[in-house]
């Protein structure tokens, strides 16, 4: 299965930023990338299915490759693949809520916790970190999402 968006790796958890072009998605994963990240795959993500987890991948067209608005598309080092634990959907910042409600997104019949978020807040690569810490502790408790 093939999605828009763009995936990062951090300490070997894998989420996928999704929005519209120009929403920040690429933005986001560059100042991660910058904070220690690795790139999995920009514009285009893999998802297959494998033990009851969801793996992300680039397609082998774009792998190693990502494209900075301004600049064009530079090359990089992607990781192969990472396990996809966090879904967040990039929004303009004024639409961000200050109290988002956590939901379930479900790709191939398993179920990803997914958050709005806004991707050009001099903090949202701080924020990145707390919401994977949150999806992992509420992981095991998928009740607690609508």
């Amino acid at each position: 299965m093939k999605v828009h968006g763009t995936s990062v790796s951090i300490d070997g958890d894998g989420i996928l930023f999704r929005g519209p072009p120009g929403s920040g998605k690429s933005d986001l994963a560059l100042r991660m990338i910058n904070y220690g990240a690795q790139l999995v795959s920009d514009d285009q993500v893999c998802l297959t299915r494998r033990n009851g987890n969801i793996f992300m991948s680039s397609p082998p067209t774009i792998r190693n490759s990502m494209e900075v608005r301004g600049i064009g598309i530079v090359n990089t080092v992607a990781q192969k693949e990472a396990p996809l634990i966090l879904v967040l959907n990039m929004l303009p910042n004024n639409a961000a809520s200050r109290m988002p409600i956590w939901q379930l997104c479900t790709f191939l019949d398993i179920k990803v916790p997914a958050v709005e978020f806004a991707p050009f807040e001099i903090s949202a690569h701080l924020k990145v970190k707390l919401a994977i810490n949150l999806a992992r502790e509420n992981g095991i408790e998928l009740d607690g999402y609508e």
